[in-house]
């Protein structure tokens, strides 16, 4: 049995749009994270809390190599 689960990462294409929609269910951004690729773009990483649960996240990536 699941008891506990600390994050799910989902991929997508365009974070700022994921972000927007998430937060109309509830969610709140955390955190954001942006890493360099190898070829120079960047790729970014948004942590989202749930509303009323402390200890999860949901995370949006938009890693072209995911």
């Amino acid at each position: 049995m699941i008891r506990r689960m600390d994050c799910v990462c989902i991929p997508t294409t365009d974070v700022e749009r994921s972000v927007v929609f998430y937060q109309a269910l509830g969610m709140t951004q955390a955190w954001k994270i942006e890493r360099p690729l190898a070829d120079g773009n960047i790729w970014t990483l948004v942590g989202l809390k749930f509303p009323d649960v402390t200890s999860s996240d949901l995370v949006l990536s938009d890693n072209p190599e995911i």
